[in-house]
Formats: C-alpha cells, sequence, structure tokens
C-alpha cells in the first residue's frame, strides 16, 4: 500500500490532534498485524485517557504505546513510541522529592537508576540533567564516575551545580520545587539568580550537539508554555531535534501535580520521540509546562520493588534493559500502598547484586 501525507497547516494542539489522528489511521491499515496489537494506542483522539494505576501513595504509573509517521513525509518510515508515565501528587502525604547529592572530586557521582533508588531510598527515579564531559571547561571527567552536571541541579536545598552552568541550551530551564512542594518550572537564563527556597533542583531542555560546548541548539527552552507545544512539528528536518529516547517532565496548572514521562528508542531507528512528540505527549497528560530532560542511552524509569530489596526497571533503556551510569537523577519518595502493583518491565535488580551497566557507556 502506498500512502500520501500532506502536513495541512497547525493552528494550533487541537488541529494537531485531528491531523495526526489521521495520520495514525492510515499508518495503522499500513502495518503488520504485531505492530496493531503492541502498539496500538491512539493517545491524539477525542476521549484517550491514560490508564492510571497507583504503585505507592501519591504516585500512579500508566502505559502506552502509539505507532506514527513521521513528521516530515520526505522521512521513509514509521516510528513507535512506547512510553512510561508517573502521575505524582506533590500534596500528598509522604510524597518527598530528592535529586542526586554532590559526591567527589566534579559535582557528583555517576550511578545507574538501581544504585540510585537503593542507595537512597526513594521509591522511584528518572534521569535528570544532561552531564559532563558536556557543557563544562574539562574534556573528561576526572575519573569515570566522576561527573559535571549541564545546568541547575539541588539536592535537600544544597546547589550541586549552578545557574551558570546552564549557558548550554541543554541546562537552560529548570524544575524547581521548594521543601514543601511547591513546584514551576522556569527558564533560568531569564533570571538574575534562582527563586529563593528552592530545595530540590533538576534542570534540562534541548538536546545538545555533540562536540559543542557551550552550545547552540535550535530547539524550544520549554517543551511546553501555558499548554501549548512549543517546538518545532518537522522533527525529523532539524537536527538535533531527532528521534531517540527521551525523558521529559511536566506540570499541572498551578503545579500540584508532577509527570514524569520516558519515551523508549534507538538514535535513527524507526523508534522513539522528537521534542514535538514528547511535548505532546505531556500535553495529552495535562500539563501546563514541561522540559525535555537528557535522553538517548540515559532515558531510564525505575522504582523501588515491594519491601525494598529490589529494583524494577520500567522501561527499556538502550533497547536492551542496560542501565547507563548518568550524572542526576530525580527522585521521589513515597508511603507503600497495603496492596502493592509493579508494573511490568524489562527487568529487575537486587540491591546486593552489582550494577549491570552497559559496556562503553
Amino acid at each position: 500500500m502506498t500512502i500520501t501525507f500532506t502536513r495541512p497547516r497547525i493552528e494550533g494542539a487541537a488541529s494537531w490532534r485531528g491531523a495526526l489522528a489521521v495520520c495514525l489511521l492510515l499508518t495503522a491499515a499500513a502495518l503488520p498485524a504485531q505492530a496493531q496489537t503492541d502498539c496500538g494506542d491512539n493517545p491524539w483522539v477525542a476521549g484517550w485517557a491514560p490508564a492510571w494505576t497507583p504503585i505507592f501513595q501519591g504516585i500512579d504509573w500508566a502505559g502506552a504505546c502509539t505507532t506514527r509517521l513521521p513528521t516530515n513525509p520526505a522521512t521513509p518510515g514509521i516510528r513507535t513510541q512506547k512510553v512510561n508515565i508517573l502521575r505524582i501528587d506533590l500534596q500528598a502525604s509522604g510524597i518527598q522529592l530528592f535529586t542526586t547529592p554532590q559526591s567527589g572530586a566534579a559535582e557528583t557521582t555517576g550511578q545507574v537508576a538501581s544504585e540510585f533508588i537503593c542507595s537512597y531510598g526513594v521509591q522511584v527515579a528518572v534521569n535528570a540533567n544532561f552531564f559532563s564531559p558536556c557543557c563544562h571547561d574539562e574534556p573528561t571527567p576526572p575519573s569515570p564516575n566522576q561527573m559535571s552536571l549541564c545546568g541547575f541541579e539541588v539536592s535537600n536545598g544544597q546547589t550541586v551545580s549552578s545557574p551558570a552552568a546552564g549557558a548550554c541550551a541543554a541546562g537552560a530551564a529548570a524544575l524547581l520545587v521548594t521543601k514543601d512542594n511547591q513546584a514551576s518550572i522556569q527558564v533560568m537564563t531569564d533570571l538574575a539568580k534562582p527563586p529563593a527556597g528552592v530545595y530540590n533542583a533538576v534542570a534540562g531542555s534541548p538536546q545538545p550537539s555533540a562536540g559543542a560546548c557551550p552550545q547552540t541548539v535550535p530547539g524550544p527552552l520549554l517543551l511546553v508554555l501555558d499548554g501549548v507545544n512549543s517546538s518545532c512539528p518537522e522533527t525529523d528536518a532539524n537536527p538535533p531535534e531527532k528521534v531517540a529516547a527521551r525523558t521529559a517532565v511536566g506540570l499541572s496548572p498551578g503545579g500540584r501535580t508532577l509527570y514524569l514521562l520516558t519515551v523508549d528508542g534507538t538514535d535513527g531507528s524507526s523508534s522513539g520521540a522528537g521534542f514535538f512528540d514528547a511535548a505532546q505527549w505531556l500535553i495529552q497528560l495535562g500539563a501546563d509546562r514541561g522540559i525535555n530532560l537528557d535522553g538517548g542511552g540515559s532515558t531510564v524509569m525505575a522504582m523501588q520493588q515491594p519491601g525494598g530489596e529490589g529494583v524494577q526497571i520500567l522501561n527499556s533503556p538502550n533497547q536492551a534493559c542496560c542501565q547507563r551510569y548518568v550524572g542526576a537523577f530525580l527522585g521521589v519518595r513515597a508511603n507503600p500502598l497495603q496492596t502493592p502493583f509493579v508494573p511490568p518491565g524489562c527487568g529487575t535488580r537486587a540491591c546486593s547484586q552489582p550494577a549491570a551497566s552497559c559496556p562503553g557507556l
């Protein structure tokens, strides 16, 4: 079957949803039956909503998978987007955010997600800031596990990485959270100094270009601003807005609900998301503001297993459940449920076993 797709003029999120709905319907007709079965969600049509399941008090999980054509019709093929989402009620009893603290000769000691969860007793976590060797003067970190971060990072009131590290675009916007979980997302380059009272913070925004520090990167500082997608829909035509695995965070209007999103993918393949795609997911979830965090092989979402004896990896890092050492994580502490639920994932790690990281990553 030959499919001809002409992208209509986009006047806003609603028009984009309609155009993409048509695109998805055409795509589904041309896909193998297995792909339709595995990735048959269509989050862009009216009435779609994620199926939320509580995993801790104040934290719900949802998973979805969709298949769509690239936004640039000149790019051949399709791409799949398998997502994992955490919805966090920041005012629920027991909810406490935590980020990677300062450690070592640089700023942080690199960890994989399972190490971070086991080390600090958080219940869920995603990767956060971009990290060295990009965005700092030193060409490489002092040792393989000593990381320098890009952009603002605060851990329990202690500044780990200053906003000045956001001179490169990949750290120009930040999620800022006070001790009592009042949250906001702000462009740090607009501020003379960080707001008072920030207790935990992580930073991100556009994906950095290889070998360019500091970077000047096309792309939005915020993925979502006032509920509107800030990115260019022609993802495929605008490197470095390439299709890849993505990690993003969003806030509902008023800042009570925090959304953590991962999209599985592999650079240069037919799976993953661009900035525009990640922003559309956040908007569908109800986010009013959102930022892109480090992605690609760094993208990971994990949770503590019931009893705290191990960690479940919820997404599929590097398409092989292979965790990368990263410089910073955003974690959440929460109270357990009486009847715990563990979502399906790509694998488990016992806290007592050494981290199984990816060779060469």
